[in-house]
C-alpha cells in the first residue's frame, strides 16, 4: 500500500514538472541586450525590462553598481562591468548625485580678439567620461584648453555635454567690441595647510574689460586653483600660482605645510 501510494506521489510530481514553464527565451522573443556605456548619479536605479527568465547579470565590482530582481543599483561613484553569461559586456559609470557639469547661466561675453575661461566643474566625474564642448558658429567663436576665444562681433552659443547623454547645457556667447585689460592686482595667499581653500581676490582696470581672468598652478598636485580663483592645498610643498588678464600676468610663490 505505502509503495502504491509513492509511485502515486511520484506520478503527480513529474506531471508538474513537465507543466512548468521552461526558464527560456519564448519563440519570437527578442534577444536582451545591453547599451555600450550607461551612466547614472549615484544611488539611483535602472530596470531592465526583458523577457528572459531568468536573466543573469553579473557586474565586476558590486560595490559601484549591483544587479538584483530585474534592477541595477548604483552603489558607489566609480566605474564597473556588466556582464550576461553569454559574454556581451557593457561599462557603467556612476556618478556623484551632486550633477556632472556645472555652467554659469548668465551669457558669456568676450572681447574680439581675446579669449574667457569657459567656467565648468569637472572635478567629480570620473576620468573615463568624455566632456565635449561645441561652439553653434566656429566663426564667431571657438573653444580650446577651457577658454573660449572671440574671432569677429556677434551672437552663438556654446553646448556641453557628458558623453552627450548623461547631461547637455547650453549658454550663450556675445563677442563685443574689446576692452582690454590694462591693469591687474591680485592677493594671493602665500601659506596654506592641507585641506584648506583660501580665495584669491583681484582687481582689474577697467572695471568692464572683456578679458577673461585666468588661474594656473604649477603643482596642481600639491594646491589646485580653481577657475573662479579658489586654491586648495592638497599636500607638503610649494607651488606657484599664476592669475592673467589679458597681456598681464602676476605670480605667487604658495607654500603648503
Amino acid at each position: 500500500m505505502k509503495f502504491a501510494k509513492l509511485i502515486t506521489v511520484l506520478t503527480l510530481t513529474l506531471v508538474l514538472l513537465v507543466a512548468l514553464p521552461s526558464p527560456t527565451c519564448a519563440a519570437g522573443d527578442e534577444p536582451f541586450t545591453l547599451p555600450e556605456t550607461l551612466y547614472m548619479p549615484v544611488g539611483s536605479t535602472l530596470e531592465f525590462a526583458s523577457t528572459r527568465a531568468p536573466l543573469v547579470i553579473a557586474s565586476s565590482d558590486p560595490a559601484v553598481a549591483l544587479y538584483q530582481a530585474s534592477m541595477l543599483i548604483a552603489l558607489h561613484v566609480g566605474e564597473t562591468s556588466l556582464t550576461l553569461p553569454g559574454g556581451e559586456s557593457s561599462t557603467v559609470v556612476v556618478l556623484p548625485k551632486e550633477a556632472a557639469i556645472e555652467t554659469d547661466a548668465q551669457p558669456l561675453v568676450i572681447g574680439r580678439g581675446g579669449k574667457a575661461p569657459f567656467l565648468t566643474n569637472t572635478t567629480m566625474i570620473p576620468v573615463s567620461a568624455d566632456l565635449i564642448v561645441t561652439i553653434a558658429d566656429p566663426d564667431i567663436a571657438t573653444y580650446e584648453g577651457g577658454a573660449i576665444f572671440g574671432h569677429k562681433e556677434g551672437e552663438t552659443s556654446v553646448t556641453v555635454s557628458l558623453s552627450g547623454e548623461l547631461v547637455s547645457i547650453t549658454r550663450r556667447v556675445w563677442v563685443v567690441k574689446r576692452e582690454k585689460c590694462t591693469n591687474l592686482k591680485a592677493t594671493i595667499p602665500y601659506r596654506l595647510r592641507v585641506g584648506e581653500t583660501l580665495l584669491i581676490d583681484a582687481f582689474l582696470t577697467p572695471r568692464d574689460t572683456t578679458d577673461g581672468l585666468f588661474y594656473h598652478s604649477s603643482e596642481p598636485a600639491i594646491a589646485s586653483v580653481s577657475p573662479t580663483g579658489a586654491i586648495t592645498a592638497h599636500m607638503a610643498g610649494k607651488t606657484t600660482i599664476f592669475v592673467s588678464c589679458g597681456e598681464k600676468t602676476i605670480a605667487q610663490v604658495v607654500y603648503v605645510r
